[in-house]
């Protein structure tokens, strides 16, 4: 392998997530620092920051069409960011007013987002549309700490940091599936650009694979 880039300066803090824009002439970083900035990926200089949340700022991403950012943050909220301004367009806490860990785009109305013990779908508004969350009684071990949606729109999966891989339907919060992977301390999933194939891990350094 060979180093292209290296981006010294980054951030003053630990880095939390890196994403790339839909061109892949961008990179767009979260950090402990509680900002987000976008990096160019030639020049490797810093284009734009974002800063407004109040504590570390857990992931950020693209919308396709790279006019805003989504950002989650440990302050409990999500905020949407114009690119061109830099300017805070929204902010709005989760329903359940814990610590964001991640967000995504679903579409250019709704957005996916998880705090600790749930994923939500909502609009770019933050309005609740469902919410996806494993009762007691399937999985008391820890709370959802991840979630990702299936390459066609039609589910949800989320995983405890106990290891519980859960499926959801997508426009009904309607729980389909629960299974015990056995993984301990698990904390993110991965689904292929492509085949039904979907992978979580753990910081113990198990990884596993399921198919769709």
């Amino acid at each position: 392998m060979q180093c292209l880039k290296s981006f010294e300066a980054a951030h003053s803090d630990g880095i939390t997530s890196l994403s790339f824009s839909e061109e892949r002439n961008k990179v767009l970083s979260s950090s402990f620092d509680g900002k987000v900035r976008i990096h160019g990926i030639k020049s490797g200089k810093m284009l734009k920051e974002f800063r407004g949340h109040e504590s570390f700022v857990q992931a950020a991403r693209f919308s396709k069409d790279e006019d805003s950012v989504l950002s989650a943050s440990v302050d409990c909220t999500i905020a949407r960011w114009d690119v061109l301004s830099g300017d805070c367009t929204k902010r709005f806490q989760l329903p359940n007013e814990k610590p964001a860990i991640d967000v995504r785009y679903c579409s250019e109305t709704e957005i996916l987002a998880t705090s600790s013990g749930a994923a939500f779908l909502m609009s770019t508004d933050g309005a609740l549309i469902h919410k996806y969350e494993i009762k007691k009684t399937i999985d008391d071990g820890g709370p959802i700490v991840a979630c990702a949606i299936s390459n066609h729109g039609e589910y949800v999966y989320t995983i405890t940091e106990a290891g519980t891989l859960t499926c959801f339907e997508y426009k009904t919060g309607k729980l389909l599936q629960s299974l015990k992977t056995g993984i301990k301390r698990a904390i993110g999933l991965a689904l292929h650009p492509r085949k039904n194939l979907l992978a979580c891990y753990s910081q113990e350094g198990v990884g596993q694979l399921f198919r769709d």
